[in-house]
């Protein structure tokens, strides 16, 4: 009989794309917003079965951006925005 297959819940939150690098599992793990089955992980260690439920929950404190970039932008505007700074209306390129 073969045994259930396991690995590191980091590892598998980047396997199913729940996390963008095993950093990223390990901060979401120690926000305490990953669940495995109905129990919330404290470890990024921790072995899980790979068809282990596993559950990811959104902070709505903070913001959906695709990258850091999107924070580091509106952290721009808003410490420029009192001083006059618009983007409303405006097309701009990042290359």
């Amino acid at each position: 009989m073969a045994g259930v297959a396991r690995r590191r819940l980091d590892a598998e939150l980047v396997r199913r794309k729940l996390a963008r690098s095993r950093e990223h599992a390990s901060q979401l793990i120690a926000a305490g917003r990953v669940a495995v089955g109905k129990t919330v992980a404290t470890k990024a260690a921790t072995q899980v079965e790979t068809a282990a439920a596993i559950v990811v929950t959104q902070d709505d404190s903070d913001p959906d951006y695709v990258s850091r970039g999107g924070h580091k932008l509106a952290g721009a505007l808003t410490a420029f925005g009192p001083q006059g700074l618009t983007v409303e209306g405006r097309r701009a390129l990042d290359a």
